[in-house]
């Protein structure tokens, strides 16, 4: 069976919605230069490329590493001003408690001498009330 002309082209006026992608494609006219490994200037443009990938990954990750590192130490620094601040803090609050306690006797010691002091003063008067109505005949 002989294919012709026609016979060839009728199979591809069958479906013109299909489109052969490998008609450009000529198998015959490949060169065994072509077959082998890529020119090294094809090679050096690719490593290029992949170097230029991982160096852009790795100073991604260097600047992450820098951002971290400084919030680290920032924190760090936070939470040592914070401690130096509780340890004042409890310093004041122990001093405040001791004071409060020497106000607290101060002010019962003062309120028990003033009521000492009210009765004192209120047995004077008896007296002097006492000493001074005129006795009855």
């Amino acid at each position: 069976m002989e294919s012709t002309g026609n016979d060839m082209a009728r199979v591809f006026a069958v479906s013109e919605d299909s489109v052969d992608i490998y008609d450009d494609l000529d198998l015959n006219n490949f060169s065994t230069s072509e077959k082998s490994s890529p020119n090294p200037s094809q090679l050096k443009e690719s490593m290029d490329l992949y170097e230029e990938i991982v160096t852009e990954e790795q100073q991604g990750r260097e600047s992450s590493y820098t951002e971290l590192k400084s919030r680290f130490q920032a924190a760090q620094h936070q939470i040592k001003e914070l401690h130096r601040r509780l340890q004042q803090m409890e310093i004041q609050n122990t001093g405040l408690n001791t004071e409060n306690n020497h106000l607290k006797k101060n002010i019962s010691a003062l309120l028990r001498t003033a009521r000492q002091e009210v009765m004192r003063k209120d047995a004077v008067i008896q007296r002097l009330n006492q000493s001074s109505q005129p006795v009855a005949p």
